[in-house]
């Protein structure tokens, strides 16, 4: 008479295993994922901005003091974490903080930023990163 029987404790606990071995491997992989886009929309935002800055600084012959005074030359309204610091006749310096708690972010944004505009003009830490335009 064949005997019906399920699965022993023993290979619940081998198939549990498995799974909490792929979760522990899978979670840190799309995390990066996660940290990677985010730096890399940090970085398109402030390339926005220092293009709008470089128009507005064409045709007024003035660097702009906010991200108010360059509304009409940027093409996203939503940049709540992003501002103008510092700006002169010379350079003006943006600045992302959007992710206070996560530098990987900011780590990739001046990576990519630093591809563009050199290692001289990009500063990062880990609330945030900077730009620095000159004129």
């Amino acid at each position: 008479m064949d005997e019906e029987r399920g699965f022993t404790l023993v290979e619940m606990i081998i198939v549990m295993a498995v799974i909490a071995a792929l979760t522990a491997i899978s979670i840190p992989v799309s995390t990066g994922i996660v940290n990677k886009a985010k730096g890399t929309r940090i970085a398109s935002k402030i390339d926005q901005i220092a293009n709008a800055a470089i128009s507005y600084k064409t045709e007024t012959g003035n660097s702009p003091g906010s991200l108010s005074a360059l509304s009409d030359y940027l093409k996203t309204t939503s940049l709540p974490s992003y501002g103008i610091i510092a700006s002169d006749s010379t350079s003006c310096t943006i600045q992302a903080s959007p992710y206070t708690d996560n530098n990987t972010a900011y780590i990739k944004a001046a990576n990519v930023l630093k591809a563009t505009y050199g290692d001289t003009l990009v500063t990062e830490s880990s609330t945030h990163v900077n730009l620095k335009i000159l004129f």
